[in-house]
């Protein structure tokens, strides 16, 4: 039976604590429900909401942490085509590996981190919401990873056309985020609107 005191998670202001195990060889897994909450520069990144299932499985190996996480939901995102916003699948598997050194505090290195030789917990949200970010694929438009074609908004369609739609599948429209692209000048066709009928 897992102890609360042996290994804590907390969801807090898009923080995620994890409490290091004491004794080498030690391991746990816990389980959480990530939601849009979570990822407080969703917005940045494109993401507006999410729905995702988190299992974390730390162990410790003397001055070392291995963190195995994996990820497994949707994430709230634009159709490229239609600007209508969707929830698309996505999942994530990693390691992130603590290693405790002569620092004043958390050194964050990609996969690799560096602690505070004292330090008893360490938020690993940033590195949690970081690789979903770079999870989402460059085009993601309904039809998708099972999701239906015939959600994308029928009026911004028309509006695109065949020929430029076209264009968008293939080229993935990746200035997409950038004024004066086809995605700012079918909003302002809209009426000022991001077509997100299905909003969260």
């Amino acid at each position: 039976m897992r102890s609360e005191k042996f290994f804590v998670a907390l969801e807090e202001l898009g923080r995620y604590y994890v409490d290091l195990p004491k004794h080498r060889g030690d391991s746990e897994e816990l389980t959480r429900e990530l939601g849009g909450d979570f990822f407080t520069d969703g917005a940045d990144w494109g993401v507006y909401g999410a729905r995702l299932s988190l299992r974390l499985r730390v162990g410790c190996d003397s001055q070392r942490y291995p963190i195995e996480v994996t990820m497994e939901g949707s994430v709230t995102l634009e159709c490229d085509r239609c600007l209508q916003r969707m929830d698309f699948p996505l999942a994530f598997s990693g390691v992130l590996v603590l290693q405790r050194a002569k620092v004043a505090e958390v050194q964050m290195e990609e996969d690799d981190w560096m602690i505070p030789q004292e330090a008893e917990r360490v938020d690993i949200g940033p590195w949690i919401r970081e690789s979903i970010y770079l999870s989402i694929p460059m085009r993601h438009y309904h039809g998708l990873r099972g999701t239906s074609e015939g959600e994308c908004n029928p009026n911004a369609l028309a509006m695109i056309g065949s020929d430029e739609l076209g264009h968008a599948h293939h080229d993935g429209m990746e200035d997409r985020r950038s004024e004066g692209t086809l995605a700012t000048q079918l909003r302002e066709a809209l009426g000022g609107k991001e077509a997100n009928d299905n909003d969260r």
